[in-house]
């Protein structure tokens, strides 16, 4: 009984101290969780952002394919770009040696322009052809004797012509430096509506909607005169401030879209510059060059041709004074109309 007693005391302080050290081992187990758990929180959420911040493969190689087809895409652009840009500059290298030869009444150079049919080269012609008709303005007006705009008004040029015959050609250069009673915003809405008819070109007086082309500041005119010419002139305006405007206008010989090959035609520069006066007056510088009417440069100069084409005839005559006949006889036609439009004859006449 003693023994067994003894063994029950001995079974129960060893359960007591087995459970008393459990229970430390159990605290200390948990000390070590919350221990082992802070420190696993973290690397959990950094783990779960790497796995969000990353695409999925099949994202991943949609966005790849996506990238190559742009790249492919682009890089055809490119090539077309580069191609048209090859095109424009072989066209432009073209159209200029063309217009780079002596100077002549007949030759392609800054009086007698070339359109191309290239689209993008005809519209940098276009612009190259008025921006140096702008840029020759003030030199043209000083070579050819203009007096400044706010001269007095002894020195105004009512209708002045002066034709040359040089080699096989006829030159008319026409200058008019006047005051008229109009408003500049007047006289530009006139030119604006009907270029062709401030030259006395054909019937435009009575059929003004001659515009076929336009660009920016430019636009090209079309129309047919009634002895058969071709007039295809090129328009621009340019405005210095409120009060003076410049228009500049170039005849077209060779359009590369035109099918008027066989037409006559002639070369034909114009300058028109209007100022505002004090007085609200409008201001004429008009400067006017142009060649005799032809079908093709090299043929040969018939003035009773030529003059027919421009409206008058020629009586029989010598060789020796076929030339001063032919220039009185247009100086007479240059101031007859230079008059009924001032009175502003030709529009009655044409309605």
């Amino acid at each position: 009984m003693v023994d067994r007693r003894v063994r029950r005391e001995k079974y129960n302080a060893y359960m007591v101290e087995y459970r008393k050290k459990t229970q430390e081992n159990v605290k200390a187990l948990k000390e070590t969780l919350l221990q082992l758990d802070a420190i696993y929180q973290p690397l959990m959420n950094a783990k779960n952002a790497r796995i969000h911040a990353i695409l999925p493969w099949n994202e991943v190689a949609r966005a790849m394919t996506d990238d190559s087809a742009l790249s492919i895409s682009q890089k055809q652009a490119l090539v077309s770009q580069l191609r048209e840009h090859h095109e424009t500059l072989q066209e432009l290298h073209a159209w200029v040696h063309r217009i780079t030869r002596p100077l002549n009444a007949l030759q392609s150079t800054w009086r007698d322009m070339t359109l191309p049919a290239h689209p993008q080269t005809r519209v940098l012609a276009m612009e190259w052809i008025a921006k140096r008709m702008f840029l020759q303005r003030e030199a043209m007006f000083h070579a050819h004797g203009f007096p400044p705009w706010n001269a007095p008004p002894q020195d105004d040029i009512w209708c002045d012509m002066d034709i040359s015959f040089v080699e096989n050609a006829v030159l008319y250069v026409a200058r008019r430096h006047h005051v008229e009673d109009i408003s500049l915003e007047a006289m530009r809405d006139k030119v604006r509506r009907n270029p062709l008819g401030q030259l006395l070109v054909g019937n435009t007086t009575k059929h003004i909607n001659t515009l076929v082309e336009s660009s920016d500041n430019s636009s090209l005119h079309v129309t047919m005169c009634p002895n058969g010419d071709s007039v295809r002139v090129l328009c621009a305006e340019m405005t210095h401030g409120r009060d003076h405007v410049t228009f500049v206008m170039q005849e077209i010989v060779d359009d590369e879209t035109s099918c008027d090959v066989a037409r006559r035609r002639q070369n034909r520069t114009v300058w028109f510059d209007h100022y505002r006066m004090p007085d609200g007056r409008t201001r004429h510088q008009i400067l006017v060059m142009f060649s005799h009417s032809f079908i093709r440069r090299d043929e040969p100069l018939n003035l009773v041709e030529e003059a027919t084409c421009r409206g008058f005839t020629m009586d029989a005559m010598t060789c020796v004074d076929e030339e001063e006949t032919f220039r009185r006889g247009m100086l007479a036609l240059n101031y007859n109309n230079i008059r009924m439009l001032d009175e502003g004859l030709f529009q009655r006449l044409s309605a």
